[in-house]
Parts: C-alpha cells; structure tokens; sequence
C-alpha cells in the first residue's frame, strides 16, 4: 500500500511555505497525450529513480504522478523512494483528477536532465483525451 495526496491537498501545498517536489512518472505515452504538467514538475522516469534515488532530497515531501496514479511505475517509484528513506505519496487520480478539477497546468517541460533555464508558461487546465 502507498500513501496518496488528494489534488486539492497538493494544491494548497504548492502555493504553501511547505516542502514539496512533484515528480511526473509518466511513461512516453502518457507524456505525449496531455502536452501538460503540474506546475513546476519534474519529469524523472522509474529507470532514473531507481538508479539515482538521492538526486530528489530527503527533507521534502516527493509526491509522484502519471496519468492515473495507478500505473505499476508510479507505484514502484513509491516504493523505491520509500526504501530510500523518502517520505513520497502519490497524487490519488494522478494528472486526470489535477485536470479534473480544473487546477492550473504549464506546458510540459524538459526532463529533469535537460533543464532549459527557461520559465515554464502557466496555462488553464485543458481536457485532452
């Protein structure tokens, strides 16, 4: 079992003093579906975090998404982040329950290896599907 956020509990929290890194686990499918992510994500697949689990801090809250929240990725993320000593949850819904709710979104960015120094664009939650 995993622990999970509800969106609007996350929500609160990106706009809070709180600690809170949000990691985008969705795989190249998803990715190329919803052309949109969390404010402030990081895309960071399975492969990276099982490999490099230290590279995300051990003093925040890691909360993981894909596009369900269900997928065995996200889960096994949780679960190696867990055994990192990480206190990590995952977004229940994942990214469909953020658009859902109509929270704002920013156009996917670069992945946690690519960073482009630029600032991402803030966009209105779009349904795609």
């Amino acid at each position: 079992m995993h622990a999970v956020i509800p969106a609007w509990d996350l929500l609160g929290r990106l706009g809070s003093d709180e600690l809170v890194v949000v990691v985008d686990c969705r795989g190249s499918e998803e990715w190329e579906r919803w052309p949109v992510q969390i404010p402030g994500a990081l895309r960071f697949t399975l492969v990276e975090i099982l490999e490099t689990p230290w590279v995300l801090p051990d003093d925040e809250l890691i909360v993981l998404y894909d596009a369900t929240g269900t997928s065995p990725t996200v889960r096994r993320a949780y679960s190696v982040l867990n055994l990192a000593g990480r206190t990590a949850a995952v977004l229940d819904g994942g990214l469909l329950s953020w658009l859902a709710a109509g929270f704002p979104t920013e156009r996917r960015g670069a992945r946690i290896s690519e960073p482009t120094g630029e600032q991402p664009e803030v966009i209105a939650a779009e349904s795609h599907g």
